[in-house]
């Protein structure tokens, strides 16, 4: 390692680390204090409802304020110029079609910063510039089983929703042949219900506008902001949230940001006027994304877009942590830096995210890329990037990427994108636009597993056409698993460098596919000359210590990379010392766990020190039912967490209620990551429908986390389910997530429908297990 390396990347985790308090302080991302006692200090406190009127003085939640327009008049005082603290009622929603909350040119302070925020019960209060239409206004198109519903003020739109369903678009209403389909004319919208007497419900349309771009929320020039427990729905036809350069002293945290075109929320510089504009101090935590999608809504001939999280051009210090990223069309989190004239994106830290494709037709979980110099010194970790179609981008200069699950990569079905179906890469290319080569130079790829890629697991080195082999150089790949590539390209190999790469580090990584003497790496050969680990070590001058060897993990097959007493000795306390104790105390691995400086282990998970746990058992449940309580008793509750799958089964549901959850209090927080469900299987195939899982920090769930949901009529009422179903086993099935701070934890179930078409209302469970360690930053 060079000293430059050495000395630009200590600089950048203390610059890291003082953002990190610097925010933590702003916004209390990891929770250490309640949204309330974060701003103890802020401005005059104003209450909004539907319900109320803008001639109350809206000082208590008596007298409520009522109109967004109110909201923003009332957002700094007039007369300090500090800000105020903004709160709406949960429950209500503000649905302002073609509208939207502008916060450009107002700054709070940093003592007392602009907040938004919510009071009261229930679900997040809801700020959308969807067009929600009337139930009363369908009629049916007579002899069809299509409705029809008049529109006003647009007479085009992007997208639409029934029941929060997503519905994919045809050309003219003689095409909506299906409930899965909606069209439009300049007056009307079509859907089809699969009935001519029952009449669709709760239809949203995302309009599109006369003229001009109306995201839902807006910041430009915009300093000393909090946006806390939100709702935030649609957007323009490109992002939801736009903050643009300049700006300071931002957070996001526990928002929920749905129902999109293409980008959740967008951080960046456009203006090339105003080209050192930049923002800083930005932090988005705690919160959902989803644009919202589904397995019918992807066409193989159709590009799809956006972005989840996007920092683009201007930006400096920030966090994204603990967030939920589903279904965006282009990548889950992107840095990107590519505007020459402009400073870059810079010293942020991506932590701890669950970030998947969900049923999008094209996806990316990480897309950290820049011209050179653009994309610097940021650190990616403990984040889970599962199930997506193309390649990860784990570019830039000065970047860290550590401690990281890489898993599920499977080819795009979308025939116009890039088809790269292997888990990461540093295989840059030549951005015309710029004029430039992207770069990958001096990036740590550390302790990370890699797993189920179609083709290799990572691709390092430079398009055709580039000069020299300093575009990629100077990177070290130390520590890592790879295994399980080629599911369908018979042949491929786990590590593939190409020809074009400069200087490399090469240690200590494991691959496994199966084989100790199948060929796992080429190395700076395009063509041939596939190596084993041992052939790599003995003829590359920068590679040693690299085995092929089974990592004998707990559970690869769902997907829980821990190592066993059984695992090599080489994996479990055999990892390249210097490229873990390089962070000092800042490494932890995928579960916060430091593990042994003096004998760290390969991969995102260190063997000694582990303390993941089953945390659920002897919990005693309780139970409900969407929107009430349960109804009756359940059969034999005390078998669902006593801690045997063998012990005997639970019954819950009934012919009038199939619907319904169990709840477990942990009693006390934890970090959760990992879920075991155990249901009676039986050689009628039982699929068990309509589950979900959520965790809370509260027993109420009114800010929960929906970490798995194979509804996909939206029985259970939490929104449309991306996830698969599944055929019970004697095994059980796993869910696994990155690790979230949780007390209370909650499966939804719906009953089962067996192989030969029969239906039941039970659902028969052997045992529900929660997996934790005690909480870490």
């Amino acid at each position: 390692m060079n000293n430059a390396l050495q000395r630009n990347n200590r600089i950048t985790l203390r610059s890291i680390l003082l953002v990190c308090m610097t925010l933590c302080l702003m916004s209390s991302p990891w929770g250490s204090l309640a949204p309330e006692q974060a701003y103890a200090a802020g401005g005059t406190t104003y209450y909004f409802s539907t319900s109320g009127d803008d001639s109350n003085d809206g000082l208590t939640e008596a007298t409520p304020k009522q109109t967004l327009g109110a909201a923003v008049a009332l957002a700094v005082d007039s007369g300090s110029g500090e800000g105020n603290i903004l709160k709406f009622k949960r429950g209500d929603a503000w649905n302002i079609p073609l509208g939207n909350v502008d916060l450009s040119g107002l700054s709070g302070t940093a003592a007392k910063p602009i907040v938004w925020d919510a009071y009261g019960a229930g679900p997040r209060p809801v700020i959308s510039n969807l067009d929600l239409l009337n139930d009363a206004g369908w009629e049916n198109v007579a002899g069809t089983y299509q409705w029809r519903h008049a529109i006003s003020g647009y007479t085009d739109a992007y997208r639409l929703y029934v029941n929060d369903v997503p519905k994919l678009r045809q050309p003219t209403s003689a095409h909506v042949n299906t409930p899965d389909e909606w069209a439009m004319t300049s007056t009307y919208v079509y859907v089809n219900t699969g009935s001519d007497t029952v009449a669709p419900t709760n239809v949203e349309v995302h309009p599109v506008p006369p003229a001009g771009s109306v995201p839902v929320l807006v910041m430009n020039d915009t300093h000393h902001v909090q946006v806390s427990s939100i709702d935030f729905r649609g957007g323009s036809s490109w992002l939801a949230i736009e903050v643009h350069a300049p700006g300071s002293n931002i957070s996001f945290d526990n928002i929920s940001v749905t129902k999109l075109t293409k980008y959740g929320i967008s951080v960046h510089n456009l203006d090339t006027a105003a080209p050192s504009a930049i923002v800083e101090n930005i932090s988005v935590t705690n919160s959902f994304f989803d644009k919202v999608w589904a397995d019918h809504m992807t066409v193989a001939d159709t590009m799809e877009y956006g972005d989840g999280i996007r920092y683009m051009h201007a930006v400096d210090g920030g966090v994204i942590k603990d967030n939920r990223i589903i279904n965006f069309g282009h990548s889950a989190i992107s840095l990107t830096g590519y505007e020459p004239t402009m400073p870059g994106v810079h010293n942020i830290l991506v932590d701890r995210n669950d970030v998947s494709g969900g049923d999008a037709g094209y996806s990316r979980t990480i897309d950290v890329i820049g011209i050179p110099g653009k994309t610097t010194n940021n650190t990616i970790r403990r984040n889970y990037m599962h199930d997506y179609t193309t390649t990860s981008h784990v570019q830039g200069s000065y970047n860290h990427y550590y401690s990281n699950i890489f898993a599920g990569v499977k080819d795009t079905e979308v025939i116009p994108h890039s088809h790269q179906p292997y888990a990461a890469d540093m295989n840059t290319w030549y951005l015309g636009s710029a004029g430039q080569y992207m770069e990958a130079r001096n990036n740590r790829f550390i302790n990370n597993t890699i797993s189920e890629s179609e083709q290799a697991s990572m691709v390092i080195g430079t398009a055709s056409g580039a000069t020299g082999t300093d575009i990629v150089d100077g990177n070290v790949i130390s520590n890592n698993i790879m295994t399980n590539w080629h599911e369908s390209y018979v042949g491929d190999i786990a590590l593939n460098v190409w020809q074009s790469t400069g200087n490399l580090d090469v240690n200590n990584n494991n691959f496994w596919d199966g084989s100790a003497t199948r060929p796992s790496v080429k190395f700076k050969n395009d063509t041939a000359d596939s190596k084993t680990a041992s052939e790599l070590n003995a003829t590359c001058a920068s590679c040693a210590d690299n085995t092929q060897l089974d990592p004998l993990f707990v559970d690869a097959a769902n997907r829980d990379f821990r190592l066993t007493a059984g695992s090599p000795s080489a994996l479990r306390e055999g990892a390249k010392v210097t490229d873990v104790t390089y962070y000092g105390t800042d490494f932890v691995d995928f579960f916060g766990n430091p593990g042994d400086p003096s004998k760290p282990s390969m991969g995102a998970v260190q063997y000694s020190g582990m303390s993941l746990a089953n945390v659920s058992t002897g919990v005693a449940p309780t139970f409900g039912i969407p929107g009430g309580s349960y109804p009756g008793t359940v059969t034999n509750p005390v078998y669902l967490t006593d801690g045997s799958t063998v012990s005997g089964t639970s019954v819950v549901g009934n012919t009038g209620y199939p619907i319904a959850y169990i709840q477990l209090d942990l009693g006390s927080y934890k970090d959760v990551s990992m879920f075991k469900m155990f249901f009676q299987a039986s050689s009628h195939l039982y699929t068990y429908k309509d589950l979900a899982i959520q965790v809370s920090e509260t027993a109420d769930f009114y800010d929960a986390f929906t970490i798995y949901n194979n509804d996909e009529d939206n029985s259970i009422g939490l929104g449309y389910g991306e996830d698969e179903e599944f055929i019970a086993t004697p095994k059980g099935t796993t869910i696994m997530m990155a690790p979230k701070k949780a007390r209370y934890i909650r499966f939804w179930v719906g009953g089962y429908e067996s192989g030969d078409g029969a239906t039941s209302p039970l659902t028969y469970i052997k045992e529900l297990e929660v997996y934790g360690t005690n909480p870490t930053p």
